[in-house]
């Protein structure tokens, strides 16, 4: 049972760390999406794809963040 205690907070912390890791990403897609889509008025399936790969990714990483908030509590 010690062993799963010491565990816990090792997995909780690599989870919150990718969980950041991924709201990183997460901000540089926005910002990317923003300058790249900004001057491409005719690009339409880009900027879907864009909106659906940025969508993707904020919700691992909201994923993530919740999973680190149960792993916090056990």
């Amino acid at each position: 049972m010690g062993e799963q205690t010491r565990e816990a907070p090792v997995r909780r912390d690599a989870i919150q760390e990718l969980a950041n890791a991924l709201q990183v990403l997460v901000l540089s897609l926005a910002a990317s999406e923003r300058d790249t889509l900004d001057h491409c008025e005719h690009c339409e399936t880009l900027r879907a794809a864009s909106h659906r790969v940025l969508t993707a990714a904020n919700e691992v990483r909201s994923a993530l963040s919740a999973l680190a908030n149960v792993a916090s509590e056990l």
